[in-house]
């Protein structure tokens, strides 16, 4: 069994039952007001057709999915030596629960990486695009739904989800992206949700296939490393649907950490419902994994007749 993780609380303690974790969310009120000084004034005030204005965000120990807290700071939000992001109030977004997608992942150089992007139910007709840049005000956007090239962007209106497909990944190539949703006119405020990507030689996590998979009935087995300064951090394996995690294995999942840098996950008796998006996370860093399930092959037996002809 999966343990829902709330999108925007921390998962604050681990209350073990049987082989399930099951984490207890510590509802917290701590807000505070954007930078509204200075340059970062301007650049969270002004209202286009691509970008939101800022009202407040939320900070302290109230966190976004998968990310530690951290107190008001004016550094920018990036990953520290502990892959941790320091929350920065002039990133100029709001908070939403509209538009999700993870915050902090990781790529080997020169390597691939599919990001997905979720919605609400009401968006599944809206334009759909990603977008780069730290500021949510000045973001650039790089690809538009249903676009093809070095970054693809593919809307899948059933699953209320659009993926981004990034390849060729360079160093220089790190940085904010958005996933976001176009709500209206130019006067009307976009959704979206940002995310941070870290491309090195030696990324903190990564995954031998990022897309695996199985027969209905069947098991599928997925490689996940991490470095070794990672050793000591959580481990969790993850999925989209339900933005559920495993820390440690039950009767479908077996997770097993040799402590030496590779987490091995097997998936076992697998359903047609088990298809989908997940992720692997060493602390707050993350790599997503598809797995695909395909339907158990059917034996069919074929009878021959012997007929007897007569002449």
């Amino acid at each position: 069994m999966y343990t829902t993780v709330s999108k925007k609380k921390k998962p604050s303690s681990e209350v073990a039952l049987g082989t399930d974790v099951i984490y207890s969310n510590v509802a917290t009120d701590a807000t505070n007001e954007p930078n509204t000084t200075g340059e970062d004034a301007d650049m969270c005030t002004a209202v286009s057709k691509k970008k939101k204005p800022l009202s407040k965000v939320t900070l302290g120990t109230d966190v976004i999915y998968g990310n530690v807290a951290t107190e008001a700071t004016n550094e920018p939000l990036s990953p520290d030596a502990g892959g941790k992001i320091n929350a920065a109030s002039f990133l100029c977004t709001g908070e939403s629960e509209s538009v999700k997608t993870l915050k902090n992942l990781a790529v080997k150089r020169g390597g691939s990486l599919t990001i997905p992007c979720f919605y609400d139910e009401q968006y599944k007709s809206n334009p759909k695009y990603w977008c780069t840049g730290k500021y949510w005000r000045i973001c650039g956007v790089v690809a538009y739904a249903n676009t093809r090239g070095r970054t693809s962007v593919t809307d899948y209106p059933t699953q209320n989800m659009f993926t981004v497909e990034l390849n060729s990944l360079q160093d220089s190539d790190s940085g904010y992206y958005w996933c976001a949703v176009e709500i209206g006119d130019k006067w009307t405020v976009d959704d979206s949700d940002y995310l941070y990507l870290t491309v090195s030689a030696d990324p903190a996590v990564s995954v031998i296939n990022s897309r695996v998979s199985g027969q209905e009935g069947g098991s599928v087995s997925v490689q996940c490393l991490y470095r070794t300064d990672y050793k000591n951090k959580q481990k969790q394996w993850c999925r989209f649907r339900d933005w559920s995690c495993l820390t440690s294995q039950n009767s479908a999942v077996q997770i097993s950490d040799d402590e030496r840098g590779s987490v091995s996950v097997e998936m076992s008796g697998l359903k047609k419902s088990d298809a989908g998006w997940y992720w692997f996370s060493a602390g707050e860093v993350e790599v997503t994994v598809h797995l695909t399930v395909t339907e158990r092959p059917t034996s069919k037996i074929t009878s021959i007749r012997n007929t007897a002809h007569i002449c």
